[in-house]
């Protein structure tokens, strides 16, 4: 079908503008110099990625756009894995998917209206289908097949409200779903869903507060979820990380005050929160490689007062809870092919990165 006047002006706009938020963090984006780590530092890698637009089956054509490769760029406030190593990233209507092997397999941008432009929040199902939130107009949980971006909406139900977090483990799929609470507010639910057939479980449930999570009104307060290899579903809302065993109950809650709080947990159940104010530590963070504006950028977020990187981070593990003093209020985060890839900063200054604790493997 010929490609109207209107929406080619459109494709145009978005490139333009796309173009425009990279300029300034291209110029002179070389590689630094690599920083050398110790056995007991955690290590910080930006992702180098190329911006050029790609074609994509199902996805309108791109605009022409020239090959270069940069790690600063805008903040990406949506991350997944890819379930093959790699992971996909999501900014309003630009996507990008990084393989294993660290190339950029598709850069492709989508214009304001399309239902690829308010993915919510992705969980790869396989290597080719995503598990996504969307509510413009309505809430919806889809099923994206990224092969052809064809979205296929599961079943609904009277009562959704709105969707926040998703998360996919054992062929089960997982949501974060809102709804108007008898106290006159919202409560958050976290449900279990059976792919055949949609049928729905509730997990958890607990009351937010209208002081929840201020700063990021006018939205709702966000709730974040994720699931390790074993089953545990750990989730991070604005007055506590939460982690619920394998058979549902809750083995473990921390209080803490948090307007944009974060989960990503690895699949030994070690896992990352952004929430709450910072603790003294003494652990180390290098960045081992990356252009001088990306280490400008990372070095920016180590601090969590008087800024707006105010989620201070931890790691939870077998031993218990551990402050880290680096990376304060990351966008996004996920785990894939061993390691945590973190999305930080906004516009002219956003990371991704691969984050590394001692003794991992590059």
């Amino acid at each position: 079908m010929p490609t109207s006047t209107a929406t080619s002006t459109g494709r145009r706009m978005l490139a333009a503008a796309g173009a425009a938020l990279l300029a300034a963090a291209l110029i002179a984006c070389s590689p630094g110099q690599s920083a050398e780590a110790g056995p007991d530092d955690w290590t910080i890698t930006p992702v180098r990625w190329n911006t050029a637009l790609q074609p994509h089956a199902g996805v309108a054509d791109q605009p022409e756009t020239v090959d270069t490769v940069t790690d600063v760029a805008f903040g990406m406030p949506v991350l997944t894995d890819d379930a093959a190593g790699g992971f996909w990233a999501m900014s309003s209507g630009s996507w990008l998917h990084i393989d294993a092997d660290g190339a950029t397999a598709d850069r492709f941008a989508v214009e304001a209206g399309d239902p690829l432009a308010v993915i919510d929040a992705a969980a790869a199902i396989s290597p080719r289908a995503l598990l996504v939130s969307r509510n413009d107009g309505r809430p919806v949980l889809s099923v994206l097949d990224t092969a052809t971006m064809a979205l296929h909406d599961l079943p609904g139900a009277d009562d959704d409200f709105a969707f926040g977090d998703v998360a996919v483990h054992d062929g089960r799929y997982f949501a974060v779903r809102y709804r108007p609470s008898a106290q006159g507010y919202v409560d958050y639910e976290v449900l279990r869903i059976d792919p055949a057939d949609g049928a729905r479980s509730v997990l958890f449930t607990a009351p937010l507060a209208p002081t929840d999570a201020a700063a990021a009104a006018p939205e709702l307060p966000p709730v974040a979820i994720d699931l390790n290899d074993d089953g545990r579903v750990h989730i991070a809302s604005p007055s506590a990380r939460i982690v619920l065993g394998v058979d549902g109950a809750v083995s473990h809650e921390q209080p803490q005050v948090a307007d944009f709080p974060l989960v990503a947990a690895g699949p030994d159940g070690t896992a990352l929160w952004w929430g709450g104010a910072p603790r003294s530590s003494s652990v180390r963070a290098v960045t081992t490689a990356g252009s001088d504006e990306a280490r400008a950028a990372i070095s920016a977020h180590d601090d969590c007062v008087g800024s707006p990187h105010r989620e201070a981070l931890t790691v939870s593990d077998s031993d218990g809870e551990h402050p880290l003093p680096f990376l304060c209020g990351a966008r996004a985060a996920v785990w894939s092919g061993g390691a945590w890839v973190v999305s930080i900063g906004g516009e002219g200054d956003g990371v991704l990165l691969r984050l590394r604790a001692p003794g991992a493997d590059d």
